[in-house]
């Protein structure tokens, strides 16, 4: 296997692909729930069934997005 400008060229556009349109954006209103740091004790956390969520990877699943199916 070699490494050169296509693959470099390659890892760097998927890379891009996913910082700009995948990645979580943490927010002011975009906070992790689970986070026990971050959750007052009155704040309930939402459980979602696992056939709701999607999820897609990139890079030999080095990088990955989940996301909750739409209605």
């Amino acid at each position: 296997m070699s490494f050169g400008e296509t693959h470099m060229d390659h890892v760097c556009g998927e890379n891009l692909e996913h910082y700009d349109k995948e990645r979580p954006h943490q927010g002011i209103e975009n906070e992790f729930v689970n986070d026990p740091r971050r959750r007052s004790v009155t704040q309930p956390v939402e459980s979602i069934p696992m056939c709701e969520i999607r999820s897609s990877a990139r890079l030999g699943w080095l990088l990955k997005c989940d996301w909750r199916k739409s209605a």
